[in-house]
C-alpha cells in the first residue's frame, strides 16, 4: 500500500536522523530517475563520499568537514521538502533498514577507531634524563607518551604551590598549555570526529558510545577534558560536553574537582 506524500517525508526525515548514509540511501530508492531532484541527489551522495573519504585521510580539520557535513544535512531536508508526487516511483514504500546498512555504519566505525590508534600512536615525546655525568634519551610513543604528559602536566603541578590552577584558572592553564604543545591538535581533532559519528546513529549509538569509551585510558580522558575546556577547537567543546564521555568520577583525578563544571558550564 502506497504512503501519501506527509508520511513519505517524515518517513524520510526519520532515515536522516538514523544518519546520512541512511537518509541518501532512502531518498535514492523512492526518488525516480526521471525527477529534477535526481541529479540533486546524486550530487549530495558523490559530496558525502568525498567528505568521508578526505575524513579518514585527516586532510582537512574537524571542523571543516562537519561543516560539509551539515552542508549536505541541510540540502537533503530541504530536498525532503520539496518531494511531489512526480518525484516518487510507483512503489512508495520504503524499504526496511536493512543488517547490511548497519554493518556499513559498524565498518566505518571501526575504521575510525583504527585511525584514533594510528593517531594516538603518532603521539611522541623524547626524554632526556641526566644523572652526573651521563645523559639518557627515550623515546616515548603512544599511551606512554600521553600518560607522561597527564603525569607530568597534569599531575605534578598540583604539588607546586606557585601554580595556582584552583577553579576557572584551570581553564586559563590548559589554554596556555594547548596553546603552546600542539602534537594532540590531530588526535583530538579525531576523537571529536568519531564522537559526532557516534551521536548521528540512532540506531547502535549506545553499542558505539561504549566501545569508544572501554579504549580511552583514564590519562586520554583527562587530557580529553582539558582539551575541551581551553576552547583550541571550534565547537570541541560543545561535541564532549554532549557525549557523555565525561563523568562525574573523573573529576577525582583532575588538578582540581572545581574544574569539572567548566565544561558544562554555558556559553
Amino acid at each position: 500500500m502506497s504512503m501519501d506524500i506527509p508520511s513519505i517525508k517524515k518517513e524520510l526525515k526519520g532515515r536522516m536522523a538514523l544518519g546520512l548514509n541512511y537518509g541518501i540511501q532512502a531518498i535514492e530508492e523512492i526518488v525516480m530517475q526521471e525527477s529534477l531532484l535526481s541529479n540533486e541527489v546524486i550530487n549530495y551522495k558523490s559530496q558525502y563520499n568525498d567528505l568521508n573519504r578526505i575524513a579518514s585521510q585527516n586532510i582537512l580539520d574537524y571542523a571543516q568537514i562537519e561543516m560539509g557535513f551539515n552542508k549536505i544535512r541541510v540540502g537533503l531536508l530541504d530536498l525532503i521538502d520539496r518531494i511531489g508526487a512526480d518525484d516518487l516511483m510507483e512503489e512508495q514504500e520504503l524499504p526496511n533498514v536493512q543488517n547490511r546498512d548497519l554493518q556499513y555504519r559498524k565498518n566505518n566505525f571501526f575504521q575510525l577507531i583504527d585511525i584514533h590508534f594510528t593517531n594516538l600512536n603518532s603521539v611522541s615525546l623524547n626524554i632526556r634524563y641526566t644523572s652526573g655525568s651521563q645523559v639518557t634519551n627515550e623515546l616515548l610513543k603512544g599511551r606512554d607518551a600521553i600518560g607522561y604528559i597527564f603525569k607530568q602536566y597534569f599531575i605534578f603541578p598540583i604539588n607546586d604551590r606557585k601554580i595556582n590552577i584552583k577553579g576557572e584558572e584551570g581553564e586559563i592553564y590548559a589554554q596556555d598549555f594547548f596553546g603552546k604543545y600542539t602534537k594532540l591538535e590531530v588526535y583530538m581533532k579525531t576523537v571529536g570526529f568519531i564522537i559526532e559519528y557516534i551521536q548521528e546513529d540512532q540506531v547502535e549509538q549506545d553499542f558505539f558510545k561504549g566501545v569508544f569509551k572501554s579504549i580511552l585510558s583514564t590519562s586520554e580522558l583527562i587530557l580529553i577534558f582539558y582539551f575541551a575546556i581551553s576552547e583550541t577547537l571550534p565547537g570541541f567543546k560543545q561535541t564532549i560536553r554532549d557525549s557523555g564521555l565525561i563523568e562525574e568520577s573523573l573529576s577525582k583525578h583532575l588538578l582540581d574537582s572545581d574544574h569539572l563544571p567548566l565544561l558544562f558550564e554555558k556559553e
